[in-house]
């Protein structure tokens, strides 16, 4: 018997809901690019609110000029939020871009 049914299922980054292929009439190359459920929780998903992220030292938001951070061996001074950038990927998704200095 052939089955023409696939059921791929998929779990949407925004609301986390499961979504299925099958129920979306989706191809399968169309169905694998896809990451949220409806366009209503993609626009959402992609329209993300700024905020800063606190010093896990002080657990306040960094200083500039006096925090501190050591990323590969080089130390490195806090300089400003850039509160025109947001980040929208990964574990850091959702806080403003931070610029640093080499210190």
């Amino acid at each position: 018997m052939l089955f023409l049914m696939n059921t791929d299922n998929k779990i949407c980054v925004n609301c986390g809901k499961t979504f299925n292929r099958v129920k979306m009439e989706r191809s399968k190359a169309r169905f694998e690019k896809m990451i949220a459920c409806s366009r209503e929780c993609l626009k959402e998903y992609n329209n993300v609110e700024g905020t800063k992220r606190l010093d896990p030292a002080t657990e306040l938001p960094f200083v500039s000029g006096v925090s501190k951070r050591t990323v590969g061996g080089e130390k490195q001074i806090f300089h400003r939020y850039n509160l025109s950038r947001v980040i929208k990927t990964g574990e850091l998704r959702g806080y403003f871009k931070e610029d640093w200095k080499k210190a």
